[in-house]
């Protein structure tokens, strides 16, 4: 037996949204909020693939103090603050969870396939015949900023060492930004960038 013929559309009334259940209403805006953290993250990752290139193999304390770029030559810095105990303490403070970042430059690294790793780290393996080639510089040049008052902007200076290493150390918990050290390095080359548009334009 066939069925009579539908002579209008039928209507489906949603009741108010106050009655929805409360992760009906919510799932647009947190998936905006991911979103939004997903943007902000590759904002970053474009900076630091232009800025690291650059950096690599250049001293960290010159970067820092004079804003030049000085070649690495494997000895001690004029410019280095001397307060290696510190940093020892400061760079052991960094704990990270697999694939999140480098342990030893502290550039993201990609977790489950979510596309934020820089290209200019992304073919690194770690061997003992081929170290990182970042290794160090973040962690160092986020250390002098502190050791020379230069992160007075996004961190007060008044704390201990260890009350900083505890602040570089933590992420935000809504993930759209970089742990402190890494957000603090980024803050610098920008403000390196805003007063030298050419800095980071050229290789040497």
């Amino acid at each position: 037996m066939s069925q009579p013929p539908m002579t209008s559309t039928p209507t489906v009334f949603l009741p108010p949204p106050s009655s929805l259940p409360s992760n009906f209403r919510t799932i647009n805006p947190r998936a905006s909020r991911v979103q939004g953290a997903h943007s902000n993250r590759q904002k970053s990752i474009a900076l630091l693939d232009k800025y690291m290139p650059v950096l690599r193999g250049k001293c960290p304390a010159h970067f820092v103090s004079t804003r030049s770029l000085v070649l690495e030559d494997g000895h001690n810095c004029g410019l280095r603050p001397a307060v290696d105990h510190d940093y020892i303490a400061f760079k052991s403070n960094f704990r990270f969870a697999p694939f999140t970042y480098c342990y030893y430059c502290c550039l993201p690294q990609e977790q489950r396939f979510n596309g934020l790793q820089t290209v200019c780290h992304a073919g690194y393996i770690y061997t003992r015949n081929t170290p990182c080639p970042f290794a160090g510089f973040i962690f160092k040049a986020v250390f002098y900023l502190w050791k020379t008052s230069q992160l007075k902007d996004i961190y007060i200076e008044d704390g201990t060492l260890q009350q900083f290493c505890n602040w570089a150390s933590q992420e935000s918990p809504d993930k759209a930004t970089y742990n402190n050290c890494l957000e603090a390095f980024l803050f610098f080359c920008r403000k390196v960038e805003k007063d030298d548009p050419k800095f980071f334009s050229t290789l040497i």
